[in-house]
């Protein structure tokens, strides 16, 4: 789904560098979690940003198990 072209007359300005952080399979988010506690010990990243990002790494944690579930028994239904 693309975004809304935004119609305002105002100059476009780079955003913040984009974080790269692949969470493509429970694997990947196990990953980013780590380094988030790892950043959080080590006074890089506040216990309240942690905190938050860790909620939000756990809802996609249960989302691809979820959705990985819902694959796996579809094809079990299809007899595949």
């Amino acid at each position: 789904m693309l975004a809304p072209i935004d119609e305002t007359d105002e100059p476009t300005s780079p955003s913040q560098k984009r974080v790269r952080a692949p969470l493509r399979n429970i694997h990947e988010v196990r990953a980013e979690l780590v380094k988030v506690y790892r950043e959080a010990r080590g006074a890089k990243l506040s216990i309240e940003s942690a905190s938050k990002l860790c909620f939000i790494l756990t809802q996609i944690a249960k989302i691809t198990e979820t959705t990985d579930l819902a694959q796996r028994i579809e094809k079990l239904e299809q007899g595949q």
